[in-house]
């Protein structure tokens, strides 16, 4: 497991964010607490108690909001015919 975390991982997410929009690179980041969080209570039983739960939440509701904001950005300007021509 320790190489996995220390050795592969960092490894795969240089590779995987060079591979990537920033757009969908930052909403990975973002919601890699809520996934690791995840794992944990599932693996390893641990607790997830309110703060925990709250801060999941909010990180989830904010990056769903930060995409409807970002979409609806390129919808209503002209860069979206910069960003993805007729």
């Amino acid at each position: 497991m320790a190489l996995f975390g220390a050795g592969i991982g960092p490894v795969a997410l240089a590779w995987g964010l060079q591979h990537t929009s920033g757009a969908s690179a930052s909403l990975m980041l973002t919601l890699e607490a809520v996934f690791t969080a995840v794992l944990a209570r599932l693996w390893y039983h641990e607790t997830l108690d309110r703060r925990v739960a709250l801060a999941m939440a909010l990180l989830i509701f904010l990056s769903r909001c930060d995409v409807c904001w970002t979409l609806h950005f390129l919808a209503s300007s002209s860069l979206a015919t910069w960003v993805a021509p007729p």
